[in-house]
């Protein structure tokens, strides 16, 4: 295959080809695409246009230094005690030492986000963790918990700016239940616990990158 440069084709000869870009190259600050012109022959070559690679953001599971708050129902608590467990394993196995791990009860999912409210307004914890189970019984009572229970911590997370993640088990049956708190489905704690990690240390991430552009200007004067 033949590679040209960019001033090679005329633009007659550039109208009678069709383009394919895709990502070929991502190094250390640039990315390099690869655009594949296929002519009309089907004779195809080959050009290279370099861009500054877009700068990203994410957290990591680094929990060092970190303070989480767990909030658990005590309804269910033969599937919430599960929970629990595998959100301080998550926890434990990605630094977070167990005295800055709290551990709050509430009587069932409709008061996590009471809780995590109050939790949040103080300023103690980099984040939450909220765990709950609910299992559809003969009334239309589920769904009304579960969705109620879903908005109220996200409406928590919104108004505070301090993360918190949802593990309230949503299920039909039991055993669907017991698949998701440790079962052949794994362990929702555990997934949130590890989620929670995430999103302190993103925000943290997000806070440096804050006060770095707030820096530039001031060190300009």
């Amino acid at each position: 295959m033949e590679v040209i440069p960019e001033a090679a084709e005329t633009p007659a000869v550039a109208a009678s080809r069709s383009t394919y870009r895709h990502l070929e190259y991502q190094g250390p600050g640039e990315i390099r695409w690869a655009s594949f012109l296929l002519g009309p022959n089907g004779d195809s070559q080959k050009r290279y246009n370099r861009g500054a690679m877009a700068h990203e953001i994410s957290g990591n599971l680094d929990g060092h230094g970190l303070r989480v708050g767990v909030i658990v129902s005590q309804f269910n608590e033969y599937l919430t005690a599960r929970l629990l467990q595998g959100a301080k394993d998550a926890l434990q196995q990605h630094g977070v030492s167990e005295e800055n791990v709290s551990v709050v009860w509430v009587p069932g999912s409709l008061e996590l986000a009471q809780a995590a409210l109050r939790m949040a307004r103080t300023g103690q914890w980099d984040a939450l963790v909220t765990l709950g189970a609910v299992v559809k019984g003969e009334t239309a009572h589920f769904e009304y918990v579960s969705a109620e229970a879903a908005r109220g911590v996200a409406d928590v997370a919104r108004e505070t700016g301090v993360p918190i993640t949802f593990g309230v088990l949503t299920t039909y049956t039991i055993d669907q239940a017991m698949d998701r708190a440790g079962g052949k489905l794994g362990n929702r704690g555990r997934d949130v616990a590890e989620a929670a990690i995430k999103m302190a240390t993103l925000f943290k991430e997000l806070e440096a990158e804050q006060s770095g552009a707030r820096s530039v200007p001031q060190e300009a004067k």
